[in-house]
């Protein structure tokens, strides 16, 4: 392509004209791999700048490059020293380079969206393997897996702001204003990430869940770690003024959001004591004044004030990769506070083949969403909070023992290695309270940055997905649960 490498040509020239410039191989490479480079001679010379500079702290000069060219045939070292006399005669302008630099991304990711449009087709109409040579892919269903992969790898690449790096020793003023935000934050009552909503756990993790961190929510079948998710976006977003993206893969995004607005309607000033029943407001089936006060609840929620909650319905066969694009995608519009990914257990590994539910393929999830996590925003970083399952040999022990423990994260060991916090929600064994009182203890079993192997004590009311500490504010008769028959 002609023009990535009249592109290439101003990058290079930006780096080596007039003895050469650190800072613009330190913009280029932060930005661009060699693959940016169509040309081979360009990607070659981008190649021996970067390493020269890595060993030196320079940038590579003529008779440098003339000695290493020296055992190489004639013909080709001879148009490497060419081509860098002609790159090195001419300083392009700042804007120029920073516009070449984009240039070639952009181009990039054009290159990436038509290679996977015809290997798309490719797929759909006689079948290919996949990127492993291993998988057979063929039809309709394969063909959109792969095609939706690429481009959200593509637009991933495109996308995601550049890497920070740099000497730490000369980042004091940076690293004191960090601080300051921190204690300003400390003054006015706020955690330097996002609180749990939960008094004991914010009393003993006063920091929150931090930008860059990945946290479980583990528990068994039915013990409550969306509805536990939900009121912990709720809370950051209501009571936080945070924004939320929140993505949901076998919950369907009605469900998810009739849980939102039964747990808004727990918030005192709407004068309803047991809020509004999700299941009620998605069957139809609210009084004639709790259609009054639903009315009231969505103005309210509505309203200013208060943080985004911008809900996503995954794709199916989602990957790491499609959440990384779609936040890259989100965070145009306004940065994320906190993610919820309900769940990562059902996400796709990258480009595998139908057969993908393996120990090391969601072993690949894990990391991959950590990684998402730590690079999003430029290494600002925002906090992933997702729920996991717990493996039926640790459930069986949880009867026995009444905890739950790291060995009992279901399915890949990673998930418990990975994770900087895990939280594991242990139900009773037995509830008489129709969900709408559960006595629920939430256990912090893994904690990198506080306070470790300490439980809270919580109320749980699943028809509004309302959590409490345990009888400060809900209990059954309050409920007027024993009135129910």
């Amino acid at each position: 392509m002609a023009g990535s490498v009249e592109h290439g040509k101003v990058v290079l020239s930006a780096i080596v004209f007039g003895g050469g410039s650190l800072r613009a191989l330190d913009y280029a490479r932060t930005r661009l791999t060699p693959e940016h480079f169509t040309d081979t001679v360009q990607r070659a010379l981008f190649v021996f700048l970067q390493r020269y500079a890595d060993q030196s702290r320079g940038i590579l000069p003529r008779k440098t490059l003339a000695d290493v060219l020296r055992d190489q045939a004639p013909g080709r070292a001879q148009q490497f020293m060419e081509y860098y006399d002609l790159v090195a005669e001419a300083e392009p302008e700042l804007h120029e380079f920073k516009h070449s630099v984009a240039q070639l991304r952009e181009l990039a990711a054009e290159q990436a969206t038509g290679d996977a449009l015809r290997q798309g087709i490719e797929i759909l109409r006689s079948g290919a393997y996949a990127d492993d040579e291993k998988t057979w892919l063929k039809g309709h269903e394969d063909a959109r897996a792969h095609v939706l992969a690429a481009f959200a790898a593509a637009e991933s690449a495109h996308g995601t702001a550049e890497s920070p790096e740099g000497d730490v020793r000369n980042e004091g003023k940076d690293i004191m204003a960090r601080y300051a935000k921190a204690k300003e934050l400390r003054l006015r009552n706020r955690s330097p990430g996002i609180a749990f909503g939960i008094g004991e756990l914010d009393r003993r993790l006063p920091a929150g869940a931090l930008p860059g961190s990945l946290s479980l929510v583990l528990g068994w079948t039915s013990a409550g770690k969306t509805s536990y998710c939900v009121n912990w976006a709720h809370h950051a977003a209501v009571m936080q003024g945070r924004d939320v993206v929140y993505f949901t893969t076998e919950t369907l995004r009605p469900q998810v959001s009739a849980k939102l607005i039964a747990r808004h309607s727990r918030l005192p000033q709407f004068g309803l004591p047991q809020g509004l029943n999700s299941a009620a407001i998605q069957a139809g089936r609210l009084t004639d004044t709790e259609e009054t006060a639903f009315q009231q609840v969505l103005a309210d929620f509505g309203g200013a004030g208060y943080g985004k909650v911008w809900l996503v319905q995954c794709p199916r066969r989602a990957t790491a990769s499609t959440i990384e694009s779609r936040l890259a995608a989100i965070s145009r519009s306004f940065t994320p506070g906190l993610v919820i990914m309900d769940y990562a257990q059902l996400l796709a590994p990258e480009r595998a083949g139908r057969e993908s539910r393996t120990s090391e393929n969601l072993a690949g999830v894990v990391k991959d969403l950590k990684q998402v996590s730590a690079a999003f925003n430029g290494g600002e970083g925002v906090p992933i909070v997702t729920p996991w399952q717990v493996s039926r040999e640790g459930y069986r022990s949880k009867k026995a023992t009444g905890a739950y423990d790291l060995l009992d994260v279901a399915e890949t060991k990673e998930a418990a290695d990975t994770a900087d916090l895990v939280i594991a929600l242990i139900d009773p064994a037995s509830d008489d309270t129709r969900g709408r009182a559960v006595p629920i203890t939430a256990s912090v079993i893994k904690c990198r940055d506080g306070e470790r192997n300490f439980s809270a004590e919580l109320t749980a009311d699943f028809a509004t997905s309302f959590f409490d500490s345990r009888n400060v504010t809900l209990t059954a008769d309050a409920l007027g649960i024993g009135d129910l028959t």
